[in-house]
């Protein structure tokens, strides 16, 4: 199996407090899978469990660790989907396009 990057836009949970303060997010997730198709299937499901509303998908490729060496939390999401099989990190945007990094611990 591979880690693969998984990049959805969406809203959280009606229950999560950040749906009120922000107008969405770019979810980064990383997960071992498969296939491409396999790792889609597990991002998207994972979240929409979680109540996420996905808008839509931004990217999907596999994951090279070499390519976090000096991103450390980006690195350590990778290095989590390794071992227990997901992990995902969203970036939150204002109406004004600000952006806010959150990191989401999600089984």
């Amino acid at each position: 199996m591979d880690i693969y990057c998984v990049i959805l836009e969406g809203t959280p949970s009606e229950n999560d407090e950040d749906r009120y303060h922000f107008k969405g997010a770019f979810v980064t997730c990383w997960v071992r899978a498969a296939s491409p198709e396999d790792a889609r299937e597990t991002a998207r499901g994972t979240l929409e469990k979680d109540g996420w509303t996905i808008f839509s998908e931004e990217d999907l490729f596999k994951a090279d660790l070499a390519a976090y060496r000096d991103l450390p939390e980006s690195r350590e999401c990778y290095e989590k989907a390794l071992n227990e099989g997901f992990s995902a990190m969203a970036y939150f945007y204002h109406e004004d396009g600000a952006e806010e990094r959150k990191a989401e611990e999600t089984d």
